[in-house]
């Protein structure tokens, strides 16, 4: 389907045909399907088929953003537009490839320099009609694991930081059957491998046939001390980190993920599920296809993405890089510089100091609070408000295609200001010295004057107001 848009909006780009040929020939591509939902009863899906759902997802989402090329400025917007929705696709494929069904439990089993561990294990084993539990726990002395991975096909992993214990794997394992005998076959199908090199140890559930029996799950609880880095990878489930004190990769396919209180740098992932991650003091990687993302309070530096899903950031001390496709955008408090780009979706900016580019393609942007020495805001049909600072004496670009622009100005700033519209008209009042004025254009200085600040619309009408009143509600 990627390939007939591309030839369509290369079509449209070449004025071989009009505007309204181009969105005639998008929309008659398919919709959107459902997200892919997680299956009941315990049984894993085909994942290859997981897979195809969320990139059809993925594409159908670029698809209805690239409809909205129609009511653009072609010749102005398409080459750029058109890039950014294929480097979104590129994350959600490398997301897809990463996080392959079973992928990391062929690893542990196929590597060659690895030897099986007798590790210290303990097993409870419990079995009623058609309901059957075996637990089993493995442990390492503290100190001799530099690097554990867990990996489960389906079930929930928890992992928490416990100081002074020794290294715990702890698998609980569930069967349904028709009777006691169909139990206990199921509940001795699964087996929980351990290898190990050195300080790196590998913990997976697996089924000792070719399929993981149906109606049956292995959770995991994880009990790490300080200084060890960790994996959790699970195919169908939720994953739970709290407190750990080294560097974590959380990921899962049709799960949740929720990490705080990480020490170490983070890398957080999920394909139809949601992501968390609060209080983390190095750097995050924070991904989500048909799910939200949100951060809070992060050190480091953030990169996050979304496909169908919203991103919500809040509190930043490092630089931001955040994209989204078919959802809104929210960021908070952010010290360092971001970059925030939203495909049909609105963008909320608030209090952000550093260097500010956004970019939104049909979507509305508002920003408020902006302090920022270098901001460049770029929208298409949606319109831009934006709210300077106290003593504004920065840069500040915004340009839409059809997007009206709303300034509000504080008394005290110090900069240049140019408007311009092509078809809009503008309005102002504030008091400019060297004041220029036409039906669609208008400059002047504030203050000192040290600011540079430019605004441009190709049809949308151009507000400048004293900052003071209500801008937006």
């Amino acid at each position: 389907m990627r390939e007939e848009i591309l030839m369509v909006l290369k079509m449209l780009q070449e004025g071989k045909i009009t505007a309204a040929d181009a969105e005639k020939l998008i929309s008659a591509l398919q919709k959107q399907p459902e997200p892919s939902e997680r299956p009941q009863g315990f049984q894993i899906p085909s994942f290859e088929a997981g897979l195809g759902a969320a990139r059809r997802g993925a594409k159908a989402a670029a698809k209805r953003a690239r409809e909205l090329l129609s009511q653009l400025d072609a010749e102005r917007y398409v080459s750029q537009a058109m890039r950014q929705l294929e480097e979104a696709l590129k994350r959600v494929d490398s997301v897809l490839r990463d996080m392959e069904a079973g992928r990391r439990t062929r690893e542990f089993v196929t590597r060659e320099q690895e030897e099986t561990v007798e590790a210290q294990r303990e097993q409870f084993v419990s079995v009623e009609a058609e309901h059957g539990v075996r637990a089993e726990t493995v442990t390492f002395p503290e100190g001799e694991v530099d690097e554990l991975k867990v990996s489960t096909p389906i079930g929930n992993i928890s992992a928490k930081r416990v100081d002074g214990e020794p290294v715990t794997v702890k698998v609980t394992f569930h069967a349904v059957g028709t009777d006691e005998a169909a139990v206990t076959e199921k509940l001795q199908e699964m087996v929980l491998d351990v290898r190990r090199v050195n300080g790196d140890v590998d913990v997976s559930v697996r089924s000792r046939g070719e399929q993981f029996p149906e109606n049956c799950s292995a959770d995991v609880e994880v009990q790490v001390p300080s200084g060890v880095d960790l994996t959790l990878k699970a195919v169908n489930g939720s994953v739970d980190a709290d407190g750990m004190d080294g560097d974590l990769t959380a990921e899962s396919v049709n799960g949740a993920v929720n990490v705080r209180n990480i020490s170490g740098d983070a890398v957080v992932k999920s394909v139809n599920g949601g992501v968390k991650a609060s209080d983390v003091s190095g750097d995050l990687e924070l991904t989500s296809v048909n799910g939200g993302a949100r951060a809070s309070n992060i050190t480091g530096d953030l990169k996050t993405s979304s496909v169908n899903g919203g991103l919500e950031i809040v509190g930043v001390q490092g630089d931001v890089t955040a994209n989204t496709v078919n959802g809104s955008a929210y960021a908070e408090s952010i010290s360092g510089d971001a970059r925030l780009e939203t495909v049909n979706g609105s963008l909320e900016i608030k209090n952000c100091s550093g260097d500010l580019t956004v970019k939104s393609l049909n979507g509305t942007i508002e920003a408020s609070g902006v302090s920022s020495s270098d901001v460049r805001i770029q929208g298409g049909s949606g319109s831009v408000s934006v709210e300077l600072a106290d003593g504004f004496s920065g840069d500040l670009v915004i340009e839409t295609t059809g997007g009206s622009i709303t300034l509000a100005v504080p008394p005290d700033a110090s900069c240049r200001i140019s408007a311009a519209s092509a078809s809009g008209g503008i309005s102002s009042d504030l008091t400019l010295a060297e004041e220029q004025r036409t039906e669609h254009e208008l400059s002047g200085v504030l203050g000192g004057g040290d600011g540079e600040v430019v605004l441009k619309s190709g049809s949308g009408s151009i507000a400048l107001k004293s900052r003071g009143g209500v801008l937006w509600t």
